[in-house]
C-alpha cells in the first residue's frame, strides 16, 4: 500500500482543521499552506475533492476558509484517503497461466487478511483519535 502526496496533505490538512477550528470560526487555505510548508496551489486541488465529498464546509469573504463538515470523532482516515486515493487496496497478486494451487491460496488468503486488516484500520482511527494522540505524545514543554 502506498499513500500518494495528495493522500499525505489531505490528511494533514484534515488534521489542521479539526485541531483549529471552531464550529463559528474557518480557516484560510493561506494560512494552512503556510503552517503545513505546502503549496496553496496544491491544496487547492485537495480541498476541492473534500468539498465535492461533502467532508468540508467552504465559506467565502473576509473571514471565510474551510472547516470540518462533521465532527472529528466522525471522520475516519479511511473515508479520508478514499476521496483522495485512487486505491488503498493491498496489490493483487499477479496472475500467471501456470498458477499453482499454492500460489492461489496465498494470494486468496495472505493478500485478501492483510486488506481486511489494513482497512479496518484505516475505518477505525479518526481524526478525533488522532488529535488525542498529538496532546499526549506531542506536548512541548517550555521552559522560561
Amino acid at each position: 500500500m502506498r499513500i500518494s502526496t495528495k493522500g499525505r496533505y489531505g490528511l494533514y490538512l484534515m488534521m489542521e482543521l479539526a485541531g483549529n477550528c471552531t464550529k463559528s470560526r474557518c480557516i484560510s487555505l493561506k494560512n494552512i499552506a503556510a503552517s503545513q510548508g505546502v503549496s496553496e496551489k496544491y491544496l487547492e486541488q485537495i480541498v476541492q475533492i473534500l468539498n465535492k465529498e461533502k467532508l468540508l464546509i467552504s465559506t467565502r469573504g473576509a473571514y471565510g476558509g474551510y472547516k470540518l463538515a462533521s465532527k472529528p470523532s466522525e471522520i475516519s482516515v479511511g473515508t479520508i484517503l478514499r476521496c483522495l486515493e485512487k486505491t488503498i487496496d493491498i496489490p493483487e497478486c499477479e496472475e500467471t497461466a501456470d498458477k499453482s494451487v499454492f500460489v492461489s491460496i496465498v494470494c486468496k488468503e495472505v493478500y485478501e487478511k492483510i486488506d481486511e486488516v489494513v482497512n479496518n484500520l484505516l475505518n477505525n482511527i479518526t481524526l478525533e483519535d488522532l488529535l488525542n494522540n498529538y496532546d499526549e505524545n506531542y506536548v512541548l514543554d517550555y521552559i522560561i
